[in-house]
């Protein structure tokens, strides 16, 4: 029997940015927030699993769920570790404090700011930039190198100029930052930078058919790229977390990966995560 290595629960769909490298803003597909006995359902049986790993994002803003330190207390009781991405917006400091206070639970914690002024950030993610960065160095200033962190830029059509101005506004307390890899959501976002970087992109067997992505509503999709819900792999009210990453969905999606059959699978034949 697989069992995941991770598990990614949408905790909700909420976000407070408009991002135009994410499929967010043009989600077709209903929005909403899981509720605590599913929660707690998928937790149980990751915990009977040994899944060590559970991230409470999937197509949100994390602090934008109001339960968010709630459910982290829940993972502390289990003995489950977490990362958390955000976009920073909503780092009150009183968040900042709570977030502070499960350090023994937090891998890392990755600010997602595509922006170096007041015009780019609204253009790219809709967001503040003098909020944003006042809630990161805030945070930096309390955390004081006690949980991981650093500052990355999902680049989306950005010149090399840009990309270096932003790493120097940053580099005074931040040395890992830099930007990352555009991802096209299998499909559902094009860049002109994603379609250049999309000629020399090679295929290969992808990690995330190790991890397992329950929506909000308790669906399966096929991974943290399937945004709208495309490829559903089971239910997890009614099934459980080990028949749904051993069913016959996945276990021909893996073989298929193995084979190197990519063009023959929805999502991933569009897809450059791999």
């Amino acid at each position: 029997m697989k069992i995941p290595n991770l598990l990614q629960i949408e905790s909700s769909t909420a976000c407070n940015a408009r991002c135009v490298f994410c499929p967010h803003p043009k989600m077709k597909r209903k929005h909403g927030t899981m509720t605590d006995e599913l929660f707690c359902k998928i937790l149980d049986e990751a915990d009977e699993l040994g899944i060590t790993m559970v991230l409470l994002f999937l197509n949100g803003e994390p602090f934008a769920f109001p339960r968010i330190f709630d459910w982290m207390e829940k993972l502390r009781e289990r003995g489950l570790l977490t990362v958390i991405f955000t976009n920073a917006a909503l780092m009150t400091e009183e968040k900042s404090i709570a977030l502070l206070s499960f350090s023994d639970i937090i891998q890392d914690i990755v600010f997602s700011i595509a922006g170096v002024d007041k015009e780019s950030l609204a253009n790219i993610m809709g967001l503040d930039y003098d909020v944003v960065v006042s809630n990161v160095r805030r945070f930096y200033t309390l955390n004081n190198g006690t949980i991981p962190t650093k500052i990355h830029m999902p680049r989306f059509s950005m010149t090399d100029s840009f990309v270096t101005e932003w790493q120097e506004q940053w580099a005074d307390i931040e040395p890992r930052t830099g930007a990352t890899h555009l991802y096209n959501f299998a499909g559902l976002i094009h860049d002109d930078m994603e379609l250049r970087e999309s000629s020399t992109h090679k295929y290969a067997p992808c990690k995330r058919l190790n991890h397992l992505a329950i929506l909000w509503d308790g669906r399966v999709c096929l991974c943290c790229m399937d945004a709208e819900g495309q490829v559903i792999l089971g239910d997890a009210n009614t099934q459980s977390l080990s028949s749904i990453f051993n069913g016959e969905i996945y276990e021909h999606y893996r073989k298929l990966h193995s084979e190197e059959r990519y063009s023959e699978l929805p999502l991933c034949k569009d897809c450059n995560m791999h």
